[in-house]
């Protein structure tokens, strides 16, 4: 797949396999909107690749998640990719995983207004 000059969020992007996938997608010329919760990491990590936006987000936060669709749409003007990759520790209760769960429905492309979707 071609990811020039496509517009990719990719959440968890502070770390692990979310960091990797960031820089592997920049390098190869995507747009990439990085969200996690840890807002220095993003800002350090902005700086280091071209044409990417941080946007600290928790995941567990629905009104926060609506925000960073919104961030996302107005920086870049729409959505291509979407990698979900956010997740919790072995020391977070279930509880908290269902509630990330949740309010990862306002990423989904059926809750974006149907202008920015393409094909």
């Amino acid at each position: 797949m071609n990811v020039k000059d496509k517009v990719v969020i990719v959440t968890g992007a502070s770390s692990g396999i979310g960091l990797a996938t960031a820089k592997l997608l920049a390098k190869h010329g995507a747009k990439v909107a990085l969200v996690a919760r840890s807002k220095e990491k993003l800002e350090k990590l902005s700086k280091e690749l071209l044409h990417s936006l941080a946007v600290p987000t928790d995941m567990t936060d629905e009104k926060q998640v609506r925000k960073m669709v919104k961030d996302v749409l107005n920086n870049y003007g729409r959505i291509d990719i979407l990698i979900n990759n956010a997740g919790v520790g072995y020391d977070e209760r279930l509880k908290h995983h269902a509630k990330m769960t949740t309010c990862l429905r306002p990423t989904r492309p059926d809750m974006l207004p149907r202008k920015f979707l393409r094909g």
